[in-house]
């Protein structure tokens, strides 16, 4: 596995970290291709309650690694389309991720680095935090997911504006629009990750893992699908331990110890 991602799993708290500071966390073959292989490796890990997704250095992820990929212009088309193979799989697994995901955005987040944060269940960032298009600036149209997350948070209108005028939006705007659930001071990002994480781990996942199914679903189907997919989810709770170990808490008004 490469250095450019790093993949470890304690206490049932898995941490993937972009690990290309230098570069802003460019998404660049090397980092690109460890991306693919820590989220497998997330997907398969059996101890794994919840994943935090964050970037080492000043940056999250600036977007796409430009300056390599545009080395040889004619071959863009080819290098784009490869890359995006890879990748395509990669974000869609870790939407799908039946454990709750939450990403620490640092700084600066741009192009591909937009899907990846919104790619998370849940996006913390510090407040020296900013976001950036940037894709028709240089010409080209968005990827890593960025058109279909990016409608799900901010909505048509926002969504237009961010990808068609590329502007830089500060944290405390990205909150107000819907792009991030938390703004926090930069020192104390963290500490509240780390606690937010703590508490989803000692959660019923498995519940909540049935429940996030259920609200991606809920995008694309209709209401009897949605009753029927609900009624499904419902019958697989009440038959797990979850259950029966929060019923019984309830009932003893304790505290629930779930595994």
């Amino acid at each position: 596995m490469t250095e450019a991602v790093l993949f470890s799993v304690k206490d049932g708290i898995g941490r993937i970290e972009l690990n290309r500071p230098e570069q802003g966390n460019a998404i660049g073959a090397e980092l690109g291709d460890g991306l693919c292989e820590v989220v497998q490796a997330a997907a398969a890990a059996p101890d794994l309650r919840v994943l935090i997704l964050s970037g080492r250095g000043e940056a999250f992820c600036v977007g796409g690694d430009i300056k390599r990929s545009m080395a040889d212009i004619d071959a863009l088309p080819r290098t784009l389309a490869d890359s995006l193979a890879r990748l395509n799989a990669m974000v869609s697994q870790l939407v799908e991720l039946p454990v709750p995901v939450i990403a620490a955005v640092n700084g600066p987040l741009g192009g591909g680095g937009i899907g990846l944060a919104l790619a998370a269940d849940l996006v913390i960032a510090a407040d020296t935090a900013k976001l950036r298009g940037g894709y028709t600036a240089i010409g080209l149209t968005p990827d890593v997911g960025v058109s279909a997350l990016l409608l799900r948070r901010a909505g048509m209108a926002r969504a237009k504006r961010i990808l068609f005028l590329n502007e830089s939006l500060k944290a405390e705007t990205c909150l107000e629009w819907g792009l991030f659930d938390e703004v926090v001071p930069a020192g104390a990002l963290e500490e509240r990750v780390t606690a937010l994480a703590g508490r989803l781990a000692s959660a019923a996942t498995g519940a909540i893992g049935r429940t996030k199914a259920l609200l991606h679903a809920a995008e694309n189907q209709g209401l009897d699908a949605q009753l029927a997919a609900e009624r499904r989810a419902m019958a697989a709770s009440g038959a797990g331990a979850e259950a029966r170990e929060g019923i019984k808490a309830f009932q003893e008004k304790r505290e629930p110890a779930f595994k």
